[in-house]
């Protein structure tokens, strides 16, 4: 919250709202960023109250908060990280997406080097865009839901 960089997301494990006064006006900052947030409701370490209220702040703050409580105490169950990998893979392929898009938007068109080419005309990719590896949110997918070797 403290930061200006633009995060594709926010993930929450047994987490609490302790600094109250501190949070509240940063809150609003990150409005529509997706958030990914599991608590245990026997939690004795940090109690589930407090992170329900840190699900309400969030939301009323305006950030999309995807709220996962299980049955246990301060832990990150199997199923927990099932959905954490589905939630990475979603919010790490939008902002894949969107940076690409954003990439393309600014595409210039340059005459082809080779006769080959089927156009005579070529897009290219700005030099700042570096593509992503493309394995990567298959593999935090299998990874959060164990089908990794």
């Amino acid at each position: 919250l403290h930061t200006d960089r633009p995060y594709a997301g926010l993930v929450q494990l047994s987490g609490n709202l302790l600094a109250t006064q501190e949070w509240s006006p940063l809150m609003p900052k990150r409005k529509g960023l997706p958030v990914f947030q599991s608590h245990g409701v026997q939690d004795e370490i940090l109690p589930y109250i407090g992170a329900s209220r840190l699900r309400d702040a969030l939301s009323q703050s305006g950030l999309a908060v995807e709220w996962h409580r299980f049955r246990g105490g301060h832990e990150i169950p199997t199923p927990v990280l099932q959905r954490l990998g589905v939630f990475l893979t979603k919010v790490l392929t939008t902002r894949m997406i969107d940076e690409a898009s954003a990439a393309s938007a600014d595409t210039r068109l340059r005459r082809a080097v080779s006769p080959l080419s089927p156009s005579t005309y070529c897009t290219s990719m700005p030099q700042s865009f570096t593509p992503p590896s493309a394995r990567l949110t298959s593999r935090l997918h299998a990874f959060a839901t164990n089908l990794h070797e």
